[in-house]
């Protein structure tokens, strides 16, 4: 994995970060009503292709600010692509489910937790596939001030082991010191 403030090297895994999609509540809860909100978000990703049984832990996703939180009953809604998650269930708040082997994409859980009489939906997105990986570092460049821009190839810079090179979209996600170097990516 890549980390910190190194230059990534080959073989190392890309991170990405996937995290609940857009939340809406069910019923509006004022102020003492058993209405379940939401609470802290959770994420999850599958890198391996093998299919099996996962378990996500959503004990802290939702909270009921007018009751015990243990009494909030989870549920499943929905599954968005039953090619890829074929089968989702809670035993207590951790959400059972079944990834098919051989797929990758993205699965989308609804969830529905109901505390009295009140309702909130979350939607719970998995990830099943590997991240592109560095294929070939970029080499450290030493630039004189205010000289001219530098252009990098990045054709050949990530690999993705699950399909095919070009649909890899590359762009910037950090730059140290914006007021020293200016990076940009053109050209996808």
């Amino acid at each position: 994995m890549c980390r910190g403030n190194r230059l990534p090297q080959p073989g190392d895994q890309v991170l990405d970060a996937f995290a609940f999609a857009d939340e809406t509540e069910g019923d509006e809860a004022d102020a003492g009503d058993d209405g379940a909100g939401l609470g802290d978000r959770d994420d999850f990703s599958v890198t391996s292709l093998d299919g099996g049984d996962f378990q996500m832990d959503l004990t802290s996703t939702f909270e009921d600010p007018d009751d015990n939180a243990e009494n909030i009953v989870l549920s499943v809604l929905s599954i968005s692509n039953t090619d890829i998650i074929t089968n989702a269930a809670f035993t207590g708040k951790t959400l059972d489910f079944t990834v098919a082997a051989d797929v990758q994409g993205k699965s989308t859980v609804t969830i529905l937790a109901t505390s009295g009489i009140r309702t909130a939906i979350a939607n719970a997105n998995v990830l099943v596939g590997r991240g592109p990986e560095v294929k070939e570092a970029l080499e450290a460049v030493n630039v004189r001030p205010n000289s001219s821009p530098k252009v990098f190839d990045l054709t050949n810079l990530f690999t993705d082991p699950d399909s095919d090179d070009s649909g890899i979209i590359k762009q910037v996600s950090e730059n140290s010191n914006p007021d020293l170097v200016e990076a940009s990516i053109d050209g996808q």
